[in-house]
C-alpha cells in the first residue's frame, strides 16, 4: 500500500523543527483517521487492532486512551523527517533501539 500523501511530504511543514511538534502530531492524526480494521503494522505486518478489542458482534470497542498508548507514527529508519506509517508502539520502540549502521 503506498504511503499516504501526508506521510510522504516531509517539507510541508519545514518551519517545524521539533521531532514531535505540530507537523508530527498532525500527520499522526491524519494517519489515525485512515485507520481501518485489518490494517497492518508497518514493522511486524500484524494487524494494528487486536481481536481482543472486538465485541460479541465483531465490532471494535477501543478503550479511551488505547490508541495513543499502543499505536505510533513510525519514522523512517535513520531520519527524523519521513514516516513509514502506523506501527505498534512496541515495534516502533524496538526498531528505535536497534543499532544503526554507521557511515565509514
Amino acid at each position: 500500500m503506498p504511503a499516504a500523501w501526508y506521510l510522504r511530504d516531509a517539507n510541508a511543514w519545514a518551519k517545524d523543527t521539533s521531532r514531535y511538534g505540530a507537523r508530527h502530531r498532525w500527520q499522526r492524526r491524519m494517519a489515525l483517521k485512515d485507520l481501518r480494521p485489518g490494517q497492518r503494522c508497518v514493522r511486524c505486518r500484524q494487524p494494528l487492532l487486536p481481536d481482543s478489542l472486538k465485541d460479541a458482534n465483531g465490532d471494535y470497542r477501543i478503550p479511551r486512551g488505547w490508541i495513543k498508548k499502543n499505536l505510533h507514527l513510525d519514522h523512517r529508519d535513520g531520519t527524523d523527517t519521513g514516516y513509514n506509517g502506523l506501527a505498534h508502539a512496541d515495534c516502533n520502540i524496538r526498531a528505535a533501539r536497534r543499532p544503526r549502521a554507521r557511515n565509514a
